[in-house]
């Protein structure tokens, strides 16, 4: 008999999972997981854990509760973890509670985990406190799809409630809200595609429609939402120049204004001669996720299969940080070494414990990537190819940016510093500027900007 775990994934956020969460999901055999939660989150699963979908959204079920009470049963009685992966916490809204009474009428062990829930995290990510001395001393949290949506409380939080919104505000006027009461919608809170509508009870739906809002969305309702127009103001307004804004939100308000484009090459025959000869190279070093990407992608699928299964004739694999360590991990690589500091700089650090003379090492990369890396190993008597995988371009179109409105923006390569001069001239004074890697800040220092350089540990995203 195995266990069943109900753990709480957090509100969207794969940063806000809790650390036995996200420890439980490491170690899991089997993973069975809802619709809502961050699909990031099961790049941490195990090599042999299976994962299964039982999720359910507006008007599709891939499951019915009773199968997935079932399912639980029968994964318990053959595996020894089993994890329930819920969105926000288990017992609020997620059927945790009958899930939990199911296993323990039939003896089967079941502990839950409790998670961030939506109903909290998402107002507070958005600047709205769900209680304050002066203004809310009581909060409901309430089913969107509740006939009567009357329950008194200064502050009221609707889930599930965009498909009976329009009933929903119709009823608490009639029950005697104010229309002026102030309300907030937020779809698809703390993920990078959160959308937010503001308003009073007047107007509330009638903005939600124009700005097309969809499920899964958190309502709000009272006095308390008004504070967002100051409590927003305290976080720091961060333009992001590169590809992956995700694992830096936990730092502010991120304006993603990419600089950078990611394409292939048009000619790939270099690239698969070097995967067919693989076994003559001693060390692999991945700088970036797209590495991995366009290294394994083009290359025949016997090849990869051979080098997924464990085929790699002593090749070591160097991955500069979780990222590119968890990309290569899709592919079924094992990973050898991950610098503490995610950078060049790291690398070369974190190789020093091996000895690298004579030794033959492959850097698949991007065309605009900076020699630091194949020099500074060189130095060490190792024998470098630097092999270009993948275009890094400027993209056609990009956003115009108000820097009366930005903090800071964060730098995450050369060629990011280099587009961001050619199309915007110059940097405002008065903005930080943090680059990723030293040779980052090099970059930005040769046109007479000073910034500094982020020490990017960052969370598990």
């Amino acid at each position: 008999m195995g266990k069943v775990y109900l753990v709480g994934a957090g509100p969207g956020d794969p940063g806000l999972i809790t650390v036995k969460g996200l420890g439980l999901i490491k170690k899991a055999d089997v993973i069975i997981y809802d619709f809502l939660i961050n699909k990031k989150l099961l790049n941490f699963a195990g090599k042999g854990a299976k994962l299964i979908y039982a999720g359910k959204s507006y008007k599709h079920h891939s499951m019915e509760q009773d199968e997935i009470n079932k399912l639980l049963e029968e994964k318990a009685k053959k595996s020894k973890v089993v994890v329930r992966l819920k969105n926000g916490d288990p017992f609020v809204f997620g059927r945790g509670g009958e899930e939990a009474v199911y296993l323990s009428k039939r003896n089967i062990p079941c502990e839950v985990v409790p998670g961030v829930s939506s109903a909290i995290a998402i107002p507070a990510s958005c600047g709205v406190p769900l209680t304050h001395r002066d203004y809310a001393s009581s909060v409901a949290i309430i089913t969107g799809h509740r006939k009567d949506n009357t329950i008194s409380a200064a502050t009221l939080v609707f889930l599930m409630a965009v498909t009976n919104l329009e009933r929903i505000v119709k009823n608490l006027i009639k029950k005697g809200k104010s229309p002026g009461t102030p309300c907030i919608l937020i779809e698809r809170g703390t993920f990078k595609n959160q959308k937010i509508v503001q308003g009073n009870l007047e107007n509330i739906a009638g903005r939600a429609q124009k700005k097309k809002i969809s499920p899964p969305a958190v309502f709000v309702v009272g006095k308390v939402v008004d504070l967002r127009g100051i409590l927003n103001k305290t976080k720091k307004r961060i333009l992001f120049t590169g590809t992956n804004p995700e694992r830096f939100r936990h730092l502010g308000e991120i304006l993603h204004a990419p600089l950078i484009k990611i394409a292939a090459l048009n000619d790939y025959t270099k690239v698969k001669k070097e995967v067919k000869e693989i076994s003559k190279y001693h060390w692999i070093i991945f700088t970036s996720r797209y590495a991995v990407k366009y290294f394994f992608d083009p290359a025949p699928a016997c090849l990869r299969k051979h080098y997924c299964m464990g085929g790699r004739g002593g090749v070591r694999i160097c991955a500069i940080g979780r990222a590119t360590a968890n990309k290569l991990k899709e592919y079924g690589i094992r990973v050898d070494c991950v610098p503490r500091k995610e950078s060049s700089q790291g690398i070369v650090k974190a190789l020093r414990r091996f000895n690298l003379k004579s030794k033959n090492i492959l850097i698949p990369r991007s065309n605009l990537s900076s020699n630091y890396l194949p020099r500074a190993l060189r130095k060490t008597g190792a024998n470098v190819k630097a092999l270009t995988v993948y275009k890094n371009v400027r993209p056609s179109k990009v956003k115009k940016i108000d820097f009366n409105k930005i903090d800071e923006i964060i730098f995450t390569s050369p060629s990011t510093v280099q587009n961001f001069m050619a199309v915007y001239k110059k940097i405002p004074e008065g903005i930080i500027m943090k680059c990723i890697g030293e040779v980052t800040c090099a970059k930005l220092k040769s046109y007479g900007f000073y910034g500094e350089v982020m020490n990017n540990e960052l969370s598990v995203t």
